[in-house]
């Protein structure tokens, strides 16, 4: 009896930037789970704190079959020498404070990185998924966009209220501008993330979500407080739209399986809490 062996289906590769922070592991969780991916990490993983201690960086992807690790500051060296079989960039890789005081920090990484892996991505054919914020919004009042909310107009009217948000307006414009004149990667898509809460966020510290920082309280059964602006309009406080961390993921899975759908896009649940 002849026995024929057939080869093992060809996996595709993806390259997660920011892969080992918070929405970035749980994209790279979600890949890793479907079987079908290799999946490469670009991040900084910085020093234990202590032995089992939930903000260490690298537990985020401790129970995941990681392909690569590519250190930041060598990205696009990575890039140019592993290009030809890479079919996918997700960029989650950002300085996500909104109150990190140096703006010329924030521009390198959020906004010149990013308009780096774009022209890339355009030339090499990759295709492109990237994390831009509700934060680009602002007070949703001179900058409320109308009409399209990913064209060049639209994008160009929002007025963010911190360097943060400023850095992802204007990645998001800058590519509206290149596809209006036709340099795009073959798929290309900006996710304006809203409050995003879940796993694996106990390193970010203070800028973790509301509903994670007001858990041991929840647990506890004690009282959870929350600030109340100093707006006449909201006195009991302003409401947010909160998404699960795996929404988010299940969304990027979803668009690597419909290749044709391009633009930049809110991510919510479309209710204000």
């Amino acid at each position: 009896m002849v026995h024929v062996v057939s080869p093992p289906l060809a996996r595709q590769r993806a390259l997660v930037t920011g892969g080992a922070g918070f929405i970035g592991s749980n994209i790279v969780a979600s890949l890793c789970a479907t079987g079908e991916w290799d999946v490469i990490v670009c991040d900084w993983f910085g020093k234990v704190s202590r032995a089992g201690a939930p903000d260490d960086k690298w537990l985020n992807l401790a129970k995941h079959p990681i392909a690569d690790i590519v250190a930041p500051e060598r990205l696009l060296d990575w890039l140019a020498e592993n290009h030809s079989d890479l079919d996918v960039v997700i960029h989650m890789g950002a300085i996500s404070s909104t109150t990190e005081p140096d703006v010329d920090l924030i521009l390198r990484t959020n906004f010149m990185l990013s308009r780096d892996l774009w022209e890339f991505c355009g030339d090499h054919a990759i295709r492109l998924i990237w994390a831009s914020s509700a934060a680009t919004y602002g007070a949703g009042v001179d900058g409320e966009a109308s009409g399209d909310p990913d064209d060049l107009a639209s994008l160009e009217a929002l007025r963010p209220l911190n360097p943060y948000g400023w850095s992802k307006a204007l990645f998001d414009a800058y590519t509206a501008r290149e596809v209006a004149r036709g340099f795009h990667p073959p798929q290309h898509v900006g996710l304006k993330f809203f409050n995003v809460y879940g796993p694996n966020e106990w390193h970010k510290g203070d800028m973790m979500s509301v509903a994670t920082q007001c858990w041991p309280d929840v647990v506890l059964k004690r009282g959870v407080t929350l600030f109340t602006p100093d707006n006449p309009d909201y006195p009991n406080g302003a409401k947010r739209d909160f998404i699960y961390v795996l929404d988010v993921a299940n969304v990027v899975l979803w668009l690597l399986e419909n290749e044709d759908v391009n633009g930049i896009f809110n991510l919510g649940t479309g209710r204000a809490r």
